[in-house]
């Protein structure tokens, strides 16, 4: 066999070996995910409390799966807000119930239902108060239905002012006062509010 021939033949087991290879490639897995950008989420995404200070109290907001990144960002901030209200609103209705019991009035004077009414009204308000620290992103990517998805899921680190908790307090003991049918009612309720405003809400 001369240097031709056995030029010819490496060159045909070459293409030989790379087309078998190109069709042994195996897709990827259905379900397989890659992280193309964004790297791990910083500590505050696990542990927001140690962002929180005497003035602001922290929450972190995570999004969905979203194809745009503008859509997870709005997300994030979304469920941050959502979190803080109802923290909020279960902080309120405990320490509304603690003063008017350190006043000397009955707990039947509080109407669950406008403690409820007034989270719903700050809902459906918005994010008013409060403001975003931190954003963190990232861009995935996902295997599915024989192609790859790209989407993003993003953080937020949320603070919301603590004096938001006092001010929602005295808003609900006001709209109980605006409703009570009995006078007396109304001006113990009044006084409560009174005596909301002089407390601290640091322990929110």
């Amino acid at each position: 066999m001369n240097y031709r021939n056995i030029a010819v033949l490496l060159v045909g087991t070459l293409i030989a070996a790379l087309v078998a290879g190109c069709g042994g490639t195996k897709p990827p897995m259905e379900g397989t995910k890659e992280l193309i950008a964004g790297g791990d989420p910083p500590k505050w995404a696990s542990n927001p409390h140690k962002e929180s200070d005497k003035k602001f109290k922290a929450f972190v907001g995570v999004s969905r799966q979203y194809t745009m990144e503008s859509m997870a960002r709005n997300d994030a901030r979304l469920d941050a807000f959502k979190q803080a209200i109802d923290d909020m609103g279960v902080y309120g209705e405990r320490k509304i119930y603690q003063v008017v019991s350190e006043m000397g009035m009955s707990s039947d004077i509080v109407n669950p239902g406008v403690v409820q009414d007034e989270l719903t009204r700050l809902r459906t308000r918005g994010v008013a108060t409060g403001e975003i620290k931190e954003t963190h992103v990232q861009h995935w990517r996902k295997f599915e239905g024989g192609k790859w998805r790209d989407y993003y899921i993003v953080r937020c680190l949320f603070l919301v002012p603590r004096d938001a908790a006092k001010q929602f307090m005295q808003d609900v003991l006001k709209a109980q006062a605006d409703a009570a049918q009995a006078e007396k009612d109304r001006a113990n309720l009044l006084r409560a509010m009174e005596k909301m405003k002089q407390l601290q809400a640091e322990d929110w």
